[in-house]
């Protein structure tokens, strides 16, 4: 079932909701950082500080999942929850501290809503083959930002593929279920990795 049926199964008597938490590694987007403008700090920075994550899970995915500030889900191997707990205050939901951080590196919001720098726009790829509502929500709270968003949906092999070249500013990947995280962490870790 998807998350938005769960008021409807726990109306009937009949029926239980178990939900467990999953070892793994949560959903997440890569950032590339050798690509114009998410390989400026204050960027980065603002992004993660314009996303209302809470809004988000709870718009999409009820009280099912829990937002991330970390790659681990808290049931994995090694999981840090002060590491979270850092993550989750330093990048709270702050949009007055975003904008901040954007006008103070020079990006200035244009009359169409989208910020300017060196006439160059605010503007961000995202690649993805799969949630487009999370990208939309997300789309959405980048935009009062003053971000343009341009989601590309594709089929599993191109989005690899699009991924691996680079020309993106972000890349979904979805969450993966593992109990040993070296599996997975080793992508963005190792020497030659994918991400």
């Amino acid at each position: 079932c998807r998350p938005t049926d769960l008021p409807v199964i726990r109306k009937n008597s009949n029926l239980q909701v178990y939900i467990n938490s999953r070892a793994g590694r949560a959903r997440h987007y890569t950032l590339n950082v050798q690509n114009e403008p998410t390989n400026e700090l204050a960027v980065r920075q603002a992004m993660n500080m314009a996303l209302d994550r809470p809004t988000i899970v709870k718009t999409l995915f009820g009280d099912v999942n829990i937002p991330a500030f970390a790659h681990f889900a808290p049931s994995t191997l090694y999981y840090s929850d002060s590491l979270e707990k850092e993550y989750a205050q330093k990048y709270a939901y702050d949009p007055t501290k975003a904008a901040k951080l954007l006008d103070d590196a020079g990006w200035t919001m244009g009359t169409d809503g989208i910020r300017r720098k060196g006439g160059k726009s605010l503007k961000l790829v995202l690649v993805s083959a799969s949630q487009q509502q999370v990208h939309e929500l997300i789309q959405a709270q980048l935009k009062k930002l003053g971000f343009e968003v341009q989601i590309q949906m594709m089929a599993a092999p191109a989005f690899f593929a699009a991924c691996g070249k680079g020309d993106d500013n972000l890349c979904f990947l979805g969450g993966m279920t593992s109990p040993d995280p070296g599996l997975w962490m080793n992508g963005y870790f190792a020497i030659g990795g994918t991400y």
